[in-house]
């Protein structure tokens, strides 16, 4: 969740909601405004229970929770310009409304707690490849492989050679993951990506108003790395390969002061493909549609639904290996929101 404690910086926001707003600054002439405010994010406990795809033969279930379940806010910076252009009736000016935004980063930090049974796993897998005693066996049988490679590559025995390194170097990360604790104990920090929005609306005629959003999101850089899950798979459990750009256009018209309504068009780039198996979708075309319904001044009702065609996308493991494609996919979303004005 992301808030303002500007009033200009939070109408700059929403542009989701665009009807009846270009007349709230009708007493101002044409004006070049500074928005500035303060962005927080709100962020509370996070379990997730899968699975830690490692190199072969251990596939170990991961359990993470991070936070601690009380509310935590952090906060980063909320800045930009919004120009004003009020229309005056009867001399035939068009009211415009432009708001360029900008989100810094925000850094959040989250106890977390990670559960495995990687030892458990990896004692199965040693047997499985031949050592008798388990993990507890590793270390006597690495010593004496590695007697034996010296004797290879004594021989030049190439084929000895790729052998016994294979085998040292799979008992070697068995061993590893069998010193693990089943519990780990860290800290995660996530860092949510800094972005820019642009936002225009302008009056087309009486009661109707174009508007367009264009938004940049820098997720190339976001990522999500538990510490133990990103010691053991050498990849963040989340993260995007490039940044992310969205855009809307659309009409919106006041009927009266009851009733006002909107349809946009809706395109989003997404953040890179193949994806992670968390989000297999690379972004979207759709349309929207809202209805705001204002009973009285101090209140007001608004519902919006929009229906999305998500862009086909392939889903990859931690290490690489493509395990789903997502094509012709749709969705749907709905909301509604009730304003009190005081």
């Amino acid at each position: 969740m992301v808030c303002a404690a500007s009033a200009s910086a939070q109408g700059a926001c929403d542009a989701n909601l665009p009807i009846a707003r270009v007349d709230q600054h009708a007493r101002v002439e044409n004006a070049l405004r500074v928005h500035t405010g303060l962005g927080c994010l709100q962020h509370l406990a996070v379990q997730r229970r899968g699975f830690l795809f490692i190199p072969r033969p251990v596939v170990a279930p991961h359990r993470m929770v991070v936070g601690d379940g009380a509310a935590v806010f952090d906060h980063g910076f909320v800045g930009g310009l919004l120009d004003l252009a009020p229309g005056r009736e009867g001399r035939g000016h068009i009211a415009l409304r432009a708001a360029l935004t900008y989100r810094s980063e925000i850094t959040t930090h989250h106890d977390t707690v990670e559960t495995n049974n990687f030892a458990q796993n990896a004692n199965v897998a040693a047997i499985g490849a031949g050592v008798a005693g388990g993990t507890a066996a590793i270390p006597a049988t690495l010593t004496a492989l590695n007697t034996q490679l010296v004797t290879a590559q004594a021989a030049n025995n190439t084929a000895a050679i790729t052998q016994l390194t294979g085998k040292i170097n799979q008992l070697g990360r068995l061993y590893a993951l069998s010193q693990i604790s089943p519990q780990h104990g860290s800290s995660t920090n996530v860092t949510t990506p800094q972005s820019i929005n642009l936002d225009f609306q302008t009056g087309v005629m009486p009661g109707t108003l174009a508007f367009a959003n264009v938004r940049w999101v820098d997720w190339s850089g976001f990522t999500i790395s538990p510490q133990l899950y990103s010691g053991v798979a050498q990849t963040p459990i989340v993260g995007y390969s490039k940044d992310q750009w969205s855009a809307q256009v659309g009409l919106g018209h006041k009927f009266n002061d009851l009733l006002s309504a909107s349809v946009a068009a809706l395109w989003d780039s997404g953040a890179g493909n193949p994806v992670t198996t968390l989000g297999p979708t690379e972004g979207y075309t759709g349309v929207g549609v809202g209805v705001k319904i204002t009973p009285t001044p101090a209140l007001d009702v608004s519902l919006g639904a929009r229906y999305l065609w998500l862009g086909d996308a392939e889903a990859q493991l931690p290490n690489g290996t493509i395990v789903g494609s997502f094509k012709d996919n749709t969705a749907v979303a709905a909301g509604i929101k009730l304003g009190y004005h005081f």
